[in-house]
């Protein structure tokens, strides 16, 4: 089995830092939408998103810009939780043209099926 330690180097990690979310630098309580659980597998995913795979991250995050407001205001006004927004960055980086070996397409990366039982239109 392969050690999910990896190792963080200071220079692998000017951009973004490991930072536990359980406040701002004013010592206030942040909210989230959504649950925020911090464990071995998510620090191991921080890592390899600030080390292995740091630059694609880092377009991810500047691309972001483009979509967050957007999409945060779509999901407040469906009554959806804003913080959704991170499931698309992971899922495609905010590519609006991903496409996967499981056929999902888009930002969100659903695949056909998924699309038409909710009533998507692929476009």
């Amino acid at each position: 089995m392969r050690s999910l330690n990896l190792p963080i180097s200071d220079e692998s990690c000017d951009d973004f830092n490991l930072i536990i979310l359980s406040g701002d630098s004013n010592g206030r309580k942040k909210e989230f939408d959504i649950p925020i659980v911090i464990n071995e597998k998510v620090e191991h995913f921080v890592r390899y998103f600030q080390t292995t795979i740091r630059n694609h991250f880092s377009n991810w995050l500047a691309r972001s810009e483009k979509y967050i407001p957007f999409m945060r205001e779509v999901l407040k006004e469906k009554g959806l939780p804003e913080d959704l927004v991170y499931l698309a960055m992971i899922e495609s980086g905010f590519n609006p043209y991903a496409y996967s070996r499981a056929k999902a397409m888009g930002v969100w990366q659903f695949i056909s099926p998924t699309g038409k039982r909710y009533g998507l239109k692929s476009n």
